[in-house]
């Protein structure tokens, strides 16, 4: 379409000029005229350019607004050179649909203004029986460009996007193409229903009512039929638009069916999560029941012990004037009145007496055993080679008899009761040159180490008979002996005191032995007591 300038205000006299010329051109005397001058008014009213031209397309009229968008006046030309400076008729005009009663659309970009043009040619019958064609002209640029906006975000979106008109396809783009596995051709012109799961054909038909009615509907979910024959999730939105002139509904189609899966995992697992809740609350509260049922049962143990205990001293000591009485009267016996008695009567009384001694004996271990918690004093800071020492001396004289060597290392220093310490290791070291191998002179050795900051580890080892490790756990429980009553004297009562007296004080004592090989025991003991003050606090005892 031409654009050459003209000057705007002599638009009306040129423009009655050129009538004029029409009227002279085509010789039709009054009655074209008074057409003109009829629709005249009508043409100048509308913003698009009009133009009509004869059945040998001579341009025969123009509006205002043509010659002032165009610049020129092409009276009397040929509308294809006048419009398009070409000397043929154009491609859409050369089977001459319009003079043929046919209504003839098209658009085009203008190469001069670059500017996209729609014309509607229409077949126009004016009184003198001739046959016109007028050309519309409307200026779509804008709406080019937004059409175009559009075509390129369908075409690019990853987002399925289609347009529906009567329930059919008329346009999908690619990223619909994709979500479905579908390709154009298996789409376009085929029902959206197809596509939907049958259980929610009718919640898709209610939202295409609801849009109908001129409501939106909010998007909605439901489950579609993708060619492969799967079955996914998608939510959907539709809105009702124009487009390419027409009324249509454009659908936005997301797919969802991941989302769905991690839903569906989240809802299995807070259900799992609820329930492990019941269950863990159960446990907690038989947890509850059960730590109840042992405080209690712990509390009725320790007050057990302690009358145990209680008893244990009462008794002990209790026992011990008549024991007095019948080893007294025996030795008056055996002094005044031996020579009244048989040898019979002198065996009978050696063995009460005997008896009595071993019954003595016992009771005082006894005592001993009780007293490491019922006779506690506080923990205090002490060395233990110089309880060592002590020991040392008090086992002078056996350690002479036997010519047992003792070989002491480095101790370390910590919290806990001197009289216990001295109890364990007199204990241990008593034990130790008791059962010596015969004909050998016991050899004992106490070694020590830090094990961390707040622990130490003591050993001693000795040379002596050993011991069967089926023994190991038997050794630390109160009056178990391994030999004879006549093969080693004791009552079985000294590894039961040093176990208490070691878990007393947060520690550990085992054993490690074989027969003939001598034994090593090992201590663990900590270095600091968290309770100093309470003397009397009794651990629980393992082994």
């Amino acid at each position: 379409m031409k654009t050459d300038s003209c000057n705007q205000s002599d638009f009306p006299q040129k423009n009655e000029q050129e009538r004029e010329k029409v009227v002279e051109h085509q010789q039709q005397g009054e009655t074209w005229q008074e057409m003109v001058a009829q629709y005249d008014a009508i043409f100048e009213a509308f913003d698009d350019l009009i133009y009509i031209c004869s059945q040998d397309y001579e341009i025969e009229y123009m509006n205002r607004h043509f010659i002032e968008r165009t610049g020129h006046y092409p009276l009397g030309q040929k509308c294809y050179q006048a419009l398009y400076n070409q000397e043929k008729k154009c491609p859409w005009c050369v089977n001459e649909q319009v003079f043929r009663g046919e209504k003839v659309r098209r658009e085009w970009l203008n190469p001069q203004d670059n500017r996209w043009y729609s014309a509607v040619n229409t077949l126009l019958r004016p009184p003198d029986g001739r046959k016109l064609k007028m050309a519309l002209i409307t200026d779509v640029t804008e709406n080019k460009q937004t059409e175009e906006a559009f075509n390129n975000l369908i075409l690019h979106s990853p987002i399925g996007i289609y347009i529906i008109q009567d329930r059919l396809f008329r346009l999908v783009n690619p990223g619909f193409l994709k979500i479905t596995g579908y390709s154009e051709e298996d789409l376009l012109g085929k029902d959206i229903f197809f596509l939907v799961s049958p259980e929610y054909r009718e919640s898709v038909r209610r939202n295409a009512v609801q849009l109908l009615k001129g409501e939106r509907p909010a998007p909605y979910e439901y489950q579609f039929i993708s060619k492969n024959g799967e079955t996914r999730w998608v939510v959907e939105t539709v809105i009702s638009t124009n487009y390419q002139g027409r009324k249509v509904t454009l659908g936005y189609f997301l797919e969802i069916t991941d989302l769905k899966c991690i839903e569906e995992a989240l809802r299995r697992a807070n259900e799992e999560l609820n329930e492990s809740n019941r269950q863990l609350h159960q446990e907690v509260a038989e947890k509850q029941r059960a730590e109840e049922m042992l405080e209690h049962q712990a509390q009725e143990l320790a007050r057990s012990n302690q009358e145990l205990q209680s008893f244990a001293y009462i008794a002990s000591h209790d026992l011990q004037e008549p024991l007095r009485k019948v080893i007294a009267f025996g030795d008056r016996l055996r002094t005044k009145e031996a020579a009244n008695l048989s040898d019979s009567g002198k065996d009978y009384l050696s063995r009460m007496q005997n008896a009595a001694i071993r019954m003595r004996t016992l009771i005082e271990d006894l005592l001993a055993f009780s007293r490491v918690t019922t006779k506690a004093q506080p923990f205090q800071r002490l060395d233990l080679d110089h309880v060592v020492n002590e020991v040392l001396v008090d086992l002078e004289e056996r350690i002479a008899r036997l010519g047992a060597h003792i070989d002491v290392g480095p101790l370390p220093a910590l919290e806990a009761e001197p009289t216990q310490m001295r109890q364990l290791f007199q204990n241990l070291l008593a034990n130790a040159m008791k059962f010596h191998q015969e004909n050998i002179s016991p050899v004992i050795a106490i070694n020590s180490r830090n094990v961390d900051n707040a622990t130490c580890e003591i050993k001693v080892t000795d040379n002596g008979i050993g011991m069967d490790p089926k023994y190991f756990d038997r050794i630390f429980k109160p009056f178990q002996r391994l030999h004879g009553k006549g093969v080693y004297e004791g009552t079985g009562i000294g590894l039961a005191i040093c176990h208490k007296i070691v878990v007393r004080h947060g520690g550990t004592i085992k054993v490690e032995s074989a027969p003939g090989n001598g034994a090593t025991f090992i201590i663990t003991l900590p270095l600091f007591q968290l309770n100093k003050e309470n003397g009397n606090d009794e651990r629980q005892e393992t082994h």
